[in-house]
């Protein structure tokens, strides 16, 4: 080997010196990166089956949501109608009780002018009794004792009627009298 300008020692070390360096990168080199490497490549398919759970879970936190909403929704449409059955039922009832207040009061009211019209009409008798027993001593020319007064009064507010002596009233009401 020698004519060839090799030198057998030279490439026995180099051989050795080879073996040692690729033993000892192999060793601390390679292996630990390696290693490295298949960490790294089990880390990225630990986060892509972690994303593709997140994904379901998401998936179902969101189907999960739209249930929630949707019965949230129904219960929220529920309780609405029945407030507005309850508002309706309120405003009826409320209703009914100020048309029975009103008619009370209406029955109340007619009764009060009723006994006030029957006041104001015994008032008035007495009143006519007055003026027809003065205008009837001015025709007459005799004073008539009290006994025939109320003879002759009932006798003329029998044979009347009630439209009649209102009418009769008016025409012969002091205001009319006066002119």
């Amino acid at each position: 080997m020698e004519k060839l300008g090799l030198n057998l020692g030279y490439i026995i070390v180099q051989i050795i010196c080879f073996l040692l360096l690729f033993v000892v990168l192999r060793a601390w080199v390679y292996k630990p990166l390696l290693g490295l490497l298949d960490r790294r490549r089990q880390k990225i398919a630990d986060g892509l089956e972690d994303a593709r759970v997140a994904a379901e879970a998401r998936a179902s936190a969101e189907k999960d949501a739209a249930e929630i909403v949707a019965q949230a929704q129904a219960k929220a449409a529920h309780f609405i109608s029945e407030a507005t059955e309850r508002a309706d039922a309120a405003m009826l009832e409320v209703k009914a009780e100020a048309n029975n207040q009103i008619a009370k009061e209406r029955e109340a009211t007619l009764v009060e002018v009723e006994e006030e019209r029957n006041r104001m009409l015994g008032d008035l008798r007495g009143q006519v009794a007055s003026l027809a027993i003065a205008a009837a001593q001015k025709l007459v020319g005799e004073v008539l004792d009290e006994k025939r007064q109320h003879v002759l009064l009932e006798e003329f507010f029998s044979g009347l009627n009630l439209a009649r002596l209102w009418y009769w009233m008016v025409l012969q009401s002091p205001v009319s009298l006066a002119k």
